[in-house]
Protein backbone atom coordinates (compact mmCIF):
# COMPACT_ATOMS: atom_id res chain seq x y z
CA UNK A 1 0.00 0.00 0.00
CA UNK A 2 1.35 3.38 -0.98
CA UNK A 3 1.98 6.18 1.51
CA UNK A 4 0.68 9.39 0.07
CA UNK A 5 -2.23 11.74 0.02
CA UNK A 6 -3.07 14.86 -1.96
CA UNK A 7 -3.99 18.31 -0.77
CA UNK A 8 -5.78 20.79 -3.01
CA UNK A 9 -5.68 24.45 -2.09
CA UNK A 10 -8.86 26.39 -2.77
CA UNK A 11 -8.27 29.45 -4.96
CA UNK A 12 -8.80 32.60 -2.93
CA UNK A 13 -8.06 36.29 -3.12
CA UNK A 14 -5.86 37.29 -0.20
CA UNK A 15 -6.39 41.03 -0.59
CA UNK A 16 -5.09 43.66 1.76
CA UNK A 17 -2.97 46.72 2.22
CA UNK A 18 0.23 44.89 1.29
CA UNK A 19 -1.03 43.71 -2.09
CA UNK A 20 -2.95 40.71 -3.41
CA UNK A 21 -1.97 37.07 -3.55
CA UNK A 22 -4.15 34.48 -5.27
CA UNK A 23 -3.52 31.02 -3.89
CA UNK A 24 -4.31 27.86 -5.82
CA UNK A 25 -3.03 24.60 -7.21
CA UNK A 26 -2.57 21.03 -6.05
CA UNK A 27 0.25 19.64 -3.96
CA UNK A 28 0.90 15.90 -3.83
CA UNK A 29 2.35 15.11 -0.44
CA UNK A 30 4.56 12.11 0.29
CA UNK A 31 6.62 11.31 3.35
CA UNK A 32 8.88 14.20 4.35
CA UNK A 33 7.32 16.64 1.86
CA UNK A 34 6.51 20.25 2.56
CA UNK A 35 3.83 22.74 1.56
CA UNK A 36 4.69 26.41 1.37
CA UNK A 37 2.24 29.30 1.28
CA UNK A 38 2.39 33.06 1.09
CA UNK A 39 -0.82 34.78 2.09
CA UNK A 40 -2.33 38.02 3.33
CA UNK A 41 -3.43 37.22 6.85
CA UNK A 42 -5.77 40.01 7.91
CA UNK A 43 -9.14 40.58 9.50
CA UNK A 44 -10.92 39.90 6.20
CA UNK A 45 -9.29 36.54 5.51
CA UNK A 46 -7.26 35.05 8.32
CA UNK A 47 -7.11 31.48 6.96
CA UNK A 48 -5.25 29.76 4.17
CA UNK A 49 -7.54 26.87 3.29
CA UNK A 50 -6.49 23.41 2.05
CA UNK A 51 -8.51 20.24 1.76
CA UNK A 52 -7.60 16.59 1.98
CA UNK A 53 -8.62 14.20 -0.81
CA UNK A 54 -11.85 12.27 -0.22
CA UNK A 55 -11.49 8.72 1.06
CA UNK A 56 -8.06 9.17 2.63
CA UNK A 57 -7.36 7.26 5.84
CA UNK A 58 -4.37 6.80 8.12
CA UNK A 59 -2.29 9.08 10.30
CA UNK A 60 -0.70 12.38 9.40
CA UNK A 61 1.66 14.79 11.16
CA UNK A 62 2.01 18.54 10.52
CA UNK A 63 5.27 20.16 11.65
CA UNK A 64 6.14 23.86 11.45
CA UNK A 65 8.14 26.55 13.21
CA UNK A 66 6.51 29.65 11.70
CA UNK A 67 4.22 31.95 13.66
CA UNK A 68 1.00 30.29 12.50
CA UNK A 69 -1.68 27.98 13.85
CA UNK A 70 -3.13 24.95 12.06
CA UNK A 71 -6.68 23.66 12.50
CA UNK A 72 -8.09 20.40 11.08
CA UNK A 73 -11.81 20.40 10.36
CA UNK A 74 -13.88 17.25 9.88
CA UNK A 75 -17.05 17.36 7.76
CA UNK A 76 -19.81 14.88 7.05
CA UNK A 77 -20.12 15.76 3.34
CA UNK A 78 -17.80 15.92 0.34
CA UNK A 79 -18.60 19.57 -0.30
CA UNK A 80 -17.28 20.44 3.15
CA UNK A 81 -20.26 22.73 3.64
CA UNK A 82 -22.47 23.49 6.59
CA UNK A 83 -21.53 22.87 10.18
CA UNK A 84 -18.33 20.89 10.61
CA UNK A 85 -18.28 17.91 12.95
CA UNK A 86 -15.06 18.94 14.66
CA UNK A 87 -12.50 21.73 14.50
CA UNK A 88 -9.25 20.73 16.19
CA UNK A 89 -6.19 22.88 16.64
CA UNK A 90 -3.25 20.71 15.62
CA UNK A 91 -0.04 20.69 17.62
CA UNK A 92 3.17 20.77 15.61
CA UNK A 93 4.67 17.28 15.57
CA UNK A 94 1.58 15.49 16.92
CA UNK A 95 -0.15 12.77 14.90
CA UNK A 96 -3.78 12.98 13.81
CA UNK A 97 -5.97 10.12 12.58
CA UNK A 98 -8.01 10.49 9.38
CA UNK A 99 -11.04 8.27 8.68
CA UNK A 100 -11.92 7.26 5.11
CA UNK A 101 -15.62 7.83 5.80
CA UNK A 102 -15.11 11.51 6.72
CA UNK A 103 -14.04 14.63 4.81
CA UNK A 104 -11.28 16.98 5.93
CA UNK A 105 -9.87 20.45 5.37
CA UNK A 106 -7.07 22.17 7.21
CA UNK A 107 -6.57 25.85 7.82
CA UNK A 108 -3.32 27.73 8.30
CA UNK A 109 -4.12 30.76 10.42
CA UNK A 110 -2.07 33.72 11.50
CA UNK A 111 -0.99 33.95 15.09
CA UNK A 112 -2.69 37.06 16.51
CA UNK A 113 0.74 38.43 17.36
CA UNK A 114 1.86 38.22 13.72
CA UNK A 115 -0.63 40.28 11.71
CA UNK A 116 0.24 41.26 8.16
CA UNK A 117 1.71 39.56 5.11
CA UNK A 118 3.29 36.27 6.19
CA UNK A 119 4.83 33.27 4.46
CA UNK A 120 4.88 29.84 6.04
CA UNK A 121 6.25 26.35 5.50
CA UNK A 122 4.70 23.17 6.91
CA UNK A 123 6.27 19.72 6.68
CA UNK A 124 3.81 16.84 6.32
CA UNK A 125 4.59 13.24 7.23
CA UNK A 126 2.51 10.20 8.03
CA UNK A 127 1.03 6.97 6.75
CA UNK A 128 -2.07 8.24 4.97
CA UNK A 129 -3.31 5.97 2.20
CA UNK A 130 -4.47 6.90 -1.30
CA UNK A 131 -8.11 7.86 -1.59
CA UNK A 132 -10.26 4.77 -1.31
CA UNK A 133 -7.46 2.63 0.12
CA UNK A 134 -7.34 -1.08 -0.64
CA UNK A 135 -10.74 -2.36 -1.76
CA UNK A 136 -9.72 -5.87 -2.86
CA UNK A 137 -10.18 -8.98 -0.67
CA UNK A 138 -7.25 -11.37 -0.19
CA UNK A 139 -6.53 -14.01 -2.83
CA UNK A 140 -5.56 -17.57 -1.97
CA UNK A 141 -2.09 -18.44 -3.23
CA UNK A 142 -2.19 -21.97 -1.78
CA UNK A 143 -5.23 -24.00 -0.76
CA UNK A 144 -7.52 -23.86 0.99
CA UNK A 145 -6.96 -27.58 1.40
CA UNK A 146 -7.32 -30.59 3.68
CA UNK A 147 -4.77 -33.38 4.17
CA UNK A 148 -3.62 -36.17 6.49
CA UNK A 149 -7.13 -37.50 7.09
CA UNK A 150 -7.64 -39.81 10.09
CA UNK A 151 -10.72 -41.43 11.63
CA UNK A 152 -11.30 -38.41 13.87
CA UNK A 153 -9.96 -35.50 11.87
CA UNK A 154 -7.64 -33.98 9.28
CA UNK A 155 -5.29 -31.06 8.69
CA UNK A 156 -6.39 -27.77 7.09
CA UNK A 157 -4.19 -25.19 5.38
CA UNK A 158 -4.41 -22.01 3.33
CA UNK A 159 -2.20 -19.09 2.28
CA UNK A 160 -3.29 -15.59 1.20
CA UNK A 161 -1.47 -12.84 -0.70
CA UNK A 162 -1.65 -10.09 1.95
CA UNK A 163 -1.67 -9.77 5.71
CA UNK A 164 -5.03 -10.65 7.19
CA UNK A 165 -7.06 -13.35 8.94
CA UNK A 166 -8.05 -16.84 7.72
CA UNK A 167 -10.99 -18.74 9.23
CA UNK A 168 -12.55 -22.18 8.80
CA UNK A 169 -15.56 -24.10 10.06
CA UNK A 170 -16.37 -27.81 9.76
CA UNK A 171 -19.99 -28.96 9.42
CA UNK A 172 -21.63 -32.31 8.58
CA UNK A 173 -21.97 -33.00 4.87
CA UNK A 174 -25.33 -31.83 3.55
CA UNK A 175 -25.68 -28.97 6.04
CA UNK A 176 -26.70 -25.58 4.67
CA UNK A 177 -23.53 -23.70 3.73
CA UNK A 178 -22.53 -20.99 6.21
CA UNK A 179 -22.13 -17.41 5.02
CA UNK A 180 -18.76 -15.68 4.98
CA UNK A 181 -19.75 -13.81 8.13
CA UNK A 182 -20.75 -17.12 9.75
CA UNK A 183 -17.32 -18.58 9.00
CA UNK A 184 -15.54 -15.50 10.36
CA UNK A 185 -17.65 -15.74 13.53
CA UNK A 186 -16.90 -19.47 13.89
CA UNK A 187 -20.53 -20.43 13.31
CA UNK A 188 -22.55 -22.81 11.17
CA UNK A 189 -25.36 -21.42 9.02
CA UNK A 190 -27.84 -19.45 11.11
CA UNK A 191 -25.40 -18.92 13.95
CA UNK A 192 -25.23 -22.47 15.26
CA UNK A 193 -22.24 -24.34 16.65
CA UNK A 194 -20.16 -26.14 13.99
CA UNK A 195 -18.42 -29.47 14.46
CA UNK A 196 -15.10 -27.60 14.56
CA UNK A 197 -13.72 -24.16 13.80
CA UNK A 198 -10.49 -22.20 13.94
CA UNK A 199 -8.52 -19.26 12.61
CA UNK A 200 -5.10 -17.74 11.99
CA UNK A 201 -4.96 -14.00 12.69
CA UNK A 202 -2.71 -11.17 11.50
CA UNK A 203 -0.70 -13.24 9.05
CA UNK A 204 -0.75 -14.83 5.60
CA UNK A 205 -1.06 -18.56 6.34
CA UNK A 206 -3.21 -21.05 8.22
CA UNK A 207 -2.10 -24.53 9.30
CA UNK A 208 -4.18 -26.46 11.83
CA UNK A 209 -5.27 -29.95 12.82
CA UNK A 210 -8.97 -30.70 13.28
CA UNK A 211 -9.69 -33.45 15.83
CA UNK A 212 -12.62 -34.95 17.73
CA UNK A 213 -14.84 -35.70 14.73
CA UNK A 214 -17.15 -38.70 14.34
CA UNK A 215 -15.60 -41.41 12.17
CA UNK A 216 -19.05 -42.38 10.83
CA UNK A 217 -19.84 -38.86 9.58
CA UNK A 218 -18.75 -37.10 6.39
CA UNK A 219 -17.86 -33.43 6.78
CA UNK A 220 -17.56 -30.27 4.69
CA UNK A 221 -15.01 -27.53 5.42
CA UNK A 222 -15.64 -23.86 4.63
CA UNK A 223 -12.92 -21.19 4.58
CA UNK A 224 -13.03 -17.38 4.62
CA UNK A 225 -10.31 -14.72 4.60
CA UNK A 226 -10.22 -10.98 5.25
CA UNK A 227 -7.46 -8.38 5.01
CA UNK A 228 -6.36 -5.88 7.66
CA UNK A 229 -7.93 -2.74 6.15
CA UNK A 230 -9.56 -0.35 8.62
CA UNK A 231 -12.20 0.62 9.45
CA UNK A 232 -13.72 -2.11 7.24
CA UNK A 233 -11.86 -5.27 6.23
CA UNK A 234 -12.26 -6.67 2.71
CA UNK A 235 -13.44 -10.29 2.78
Amino acid sequence: MSSFTAFGQIAENEGGGNGTTTAGGVITVTTQNTITGSVQFNAGDVNDYWWVDDGVSGTIIFTWSDDVRVFLRQYGNAGRTGAFESNTQVSSGASTTLLASKFYAFFVQDNPAAQGFTSYSIAITGTALPAGGDSDPPNYTAGPATSSTTAQGFDVSATIDETGDIFYVVVPDGSTAPTVDNVIAGESNGGGTPSASGSALAGTSLSATVTGLNSATTYDVYFAAQDDETPTANK
